[in-house]
């Protein structure tokens, strides 16, 4: 299983190979706006509530 920086969700290695397979799919050839959306730390409630 790889563990390294590149290999979570969100790197850019990751989001480049998820819209490089997901353009043939679309019938698209290109991505005009890729808007990335998280929450930090402080936005999530506690891990007892």
């Amino acid at each position: 299983m790889p563990t390294g920086p590149a290999d979570v969700a969100a790197s850019r290695r990751h989001l480049r190979r998820a819209c490089e397979q997901s353009l043939p799919r679309l019938g698209g050839d290109g991505i005009d706006l890729y808007r990335l959306h998280g929450w930090t730390r402080s936005e999530l409630p506690p891990i007892g509530d």
